[in-house]
């Protein structure tokens, strides 16, 4: 799929492995797959930046504004209708993550959407990262569904689980917090955990995911019809 999408990738031993990952343990490992310019980025930060290039380069953002209804005119322009009054607009671009499915809506399209919970841990400062010169690439199991990346001095870990809690499904309710679950894959990030003592881990961060139901694990809830 990398070399089809033109995404730089290279092959590696298990020897080579060590090289860029000194922590991981290579029992089991045949070798790896890696991807030198993937990389991750802070939401927040990258969500800023963009709304400040953005306004830099003419555009305003509305903030808590709801949008209410489309409606498209004889000439493919839209007259996109908020609680605060209608903006006329060439082009709407939905962007809006787990609502995605509830605008799509309101344009008259149909959108398979389902939302399931995930979480991450992220544990306390290992001195073994903390000593390193640079900065850990993100490491992926395929064989169990994680990945592990760098956060600041340690371990930030996340799965995709087997039976995964599925959330609103009848329609995603105002914006809360909540206390979910953490579904544990036994063995999975065993094969490949860090050979270092075992750190604690800091308070479990929670957030919603969007998939398509043919991406959704096979106990997804059956998706609605159009």
């Amino acid at each position: 799929m990398a070399k089809e999408l033109g995404i730089a990738h290279e092959f590696h031993t298990p020897d080579e492995v060590t090289r860029l990952y000194p922590l991981v343990s290579l029992k089991g490992v045949v070798g790896a797959l890696y991807t030198p310019d993937d990389g991750h980025v802070g939401p927040a930060m990258a969500t800023q930046s963009l709304a400040i290039g953005a306004c830099q380069r003419g555009a305003e953002i509305n903030c808590h504004t709801k949008v209410v209804d489309f409606a498209q005119r004889p000439g493919g322009e839209w007259d996109v209708e908020i609680d605060k009054g209608t903006i006329a607009a060439g082009v709407v671009v939905n962007a809006t993550g787990l609502r995605s499915d509830e605008i799509a809506a309101l344009a008259g399209n149909f959108l398979p959407l389902v939302a399931i919970q995930l979480q991450h841990l992220v544990t306390e400062a290992i001195p073994e990262v903390a000593d390193l010169e640079t900065e850990l690439p993100v490491l992926g199991g395929l064989d169990g569904s994680f990945y592990l990346r760098q956060e600041l001095d340690g371990i930030l870990t996340g799965v995709y689980e087997e039976k995964p809690v599925f959330w609103a499904i009848d329609g995603i309710p105002p914006p809360r917090l909540w206390s979910g679950h953490f579904a544990r894959k036994p063995g999975a990030r065993r094969k490949k955990r860090r050979r270092c003592p075992s750190p604690r881990a800091r308070p479990r961060l929670g957030g919603d995911q969007e998939y398509q139901p043919s991406v959704a694990p096979p106990d997804a809830p059956p998706t609605p019809k159009a």
